[in-house]
This record gives structure tokens, sequence and C-alpha cells, in this order.
């Protein structure tokens, strides 16, 4: 299996991130090396593509036709199944950096939504440059290459043909450029509740729990404290106990018991595919709710009458 390239002649990259992306990897190959990573790519030569944060790599059959710029062979170190390793390395995001990014991007609601969509918004990009930022690598700086063939110097035709690939994918997928820079993209969705949400989307994880572990007991605590003042033949009626039991924890904790419950369960082992996306609805949209259900897998959003109904 390989991957086939949707551009069959001409310049490789439609919208305007992956043609400045391919501009900016262009920038690193010499023409000859760029047209055989061109013919490589469009021929089905790469077989996978793996993006992590900060890594991109691949593997590339070198069809014993693949040549260097001069007309060397490029296939002198492939493995023995006439296959390449190549790899790029775009440099990751500071802390600061990564803070401010975060902040930038949680200010626009429906960024996620358009990155889901396949949209990488200009206005975005210009901002985060004016922030100094920016998740398009800017050039050699930001992006240094390698391969496990010996055709160097480089970038080799391996290296030419995965940039080619990298390129037509963040085409169609510009949240790739996310995770490039060791960024999920539910890290810039904002939360529900409103700002104050988005902004906490990252150390609720750490006070969310603590803060559900000392509410947890309080239900028990407040049903031994109801029960010492109605005295203690409440306590040993069986059945009657339970159900004053679970009254009282519910008023005298004002709802914050079963409150807290639902966040525990959604931030400490949270897993997109089984979120309730009906929830994103009061502050996010219908739309907003409904793309990023398709976009994790998870089910549909509901209509707003029947999350009424359930609540």
């Amino acid at each position: 299996m390989s991957i086939t390239l949707r551009s069959r002649r001409g310049a490789i990259g439609v919208q305007w991130h992956a043609v400045a992306l391919r501009e900016r990897l262009e920038g690193q190959m010499g023409g000859g090396r760029a047209a055989a990573g061109r013919r490589a790519a469009r021929a089905g030569s790469v077989d996978w593509i793996d993006v992590t944060p900060g890594t991109v790599r691949g593997q590339v059959r070198d069809a014993g036709g693949a040549t260097g710029a001069d007309g060397d062979a490029a296939g002198s170190g492939v493995d023995a199944a006439g296959t390449a390793r190549p790899r790029l390395d775009v440099r990751p995001l500071g802390s600061g950096d990564r803070a401010l990014l975060l902040e930038l991007a949680r200010a626009r609601p429906d960024l996620a939504t358009r990155l889901v969509a396949g949209e990488y918004p200009a206005s975005f990009d210009a901002e985060l440059v004016a922030a100094g930022l920016a998740l398009l690598p800017s050039g050699p700086a930001e992006i240094t290459h390698d391969c496990s063939c010996l055709d160097w110097p480089g970038p080799c035709v391996h290296v030419a043909a995965l940039a080619y690939v990298l390129v037509e994918a963040v085409d169609a997928r510009p949240a790739l450029l996310l995770e490039l820079r060791g960024i999920a993209l539910e890290d810039i969705a904002p939360a529900p509740g409103g700002s104050d949400g988005a902004t906490d989307r990252r150390a609720p994880g750490a006070t969310a729990d603590p803060d559900v572990g000392t509410d947890g007991p309080d239900p028990g605590a407040g049903g031994g404290d109801a029960g010492g003042p109605t005295g203690t033949s409440d306590a040993d009626e069986g059945p009657g106990d339970g159900s004053e039991v679970d009254s009282e924890a519910v008023e005298g904790d004002d709802g914050d018991g079963p409150d807290d419950e639902g966040p525990e369960d959604d931030t400490a082992r949270f897993d997109p595919t089984r979120a309730d996306a009906t929830l994103l609805i009061p502050t996010m949209g219908p739309g907003v709710a409904a793309a990023l259900a398709l976009f994790y897998g998870a089910r549909p959003p509901t209509s707003p009458t029947s999350d009424d109904a359930s609540d």
C-alpha cells in the first residue's frame, strides 16, 4: 500500500498554508531534488507518513529509479526491502510561546472547527506572526532533515518525496500544523462554561481532581453529621437511613457531590470518542458541536429538546 497524491501535475498544494509550507521546504532543496521528489511522491513511492510532535517520519520505496540531482543513484544505504526512512524535524515551541499561542487560539471559538473543516485562517496566522509566533516552520532554522540512505548532502530524494506528501496532508488537514508543534486540537477548543473554562482547561486537570477528592467524602461526612442530630436510632434504620442520607447529602452539599462526579470522570478519564457532544451546544453552537463529534468519532449531538428532557 502506498500514498497516492491528489496532485498529478504542476505545483503541489492548493490552500495558502500548504503553498507556504511547500515553498519553505523547497527552499532547502535544489531544483533537481525537488523534481525527483515530486516524481517519486506522484509515483506512489511513499508507503506511509507519521506526524508526531516535532517530527514527520515516513517510508519511501527506492524502486531502483530514484536518482539525486546529479543523476547518482539515491538508493545507496536503503534496506534490504529497497526502502529508506526519511524524516523531517520541526523545532518545538518553548513553554512561553506555547502558552501564548494557546491563549490566542482559545480567544477564537471557531478556530478548532475551521481547522477540522480543512481551513487555516490567514488572519490567525497574521496574529501569531504579530506576536512573534508561527505554526508554519519559518525555514532552515526550524526544519532539519535526515534519512537512512547515504545520498548526501541532502535533502535526498526520499526526504523530498516525504516533504511533498506532508504538504498535501497539511493541505487537507491543517490541524497537523498544531500537532507538529506539540499541540492537540482539543487543547485549543474552548471548554464549556465560557472563557474562564477555556483558560482553566490545562490546570483543572490538576486542580479538579483534588477538589473532587476533597468533596467526595463530604456527602458521607454530611450523612454522618446529619445522622448525629437525629440520633443513633436513625443510623440503625437500614432502608430509612439509606434514603435519608442520600437526600441529605444532595441538599447539604447544594448539589456539589453530583456535579463534581461528572467533571471528575470527564477530566481524569477523558475519552473524546465517548463524549456527549450535545453538552457543547449551549456554549459552542450546534455546528461546532457536530464538527468536533465528527472529528473525534463521537456520537453526534442530539437536539436541545432531547438534551433538556434528559436533564
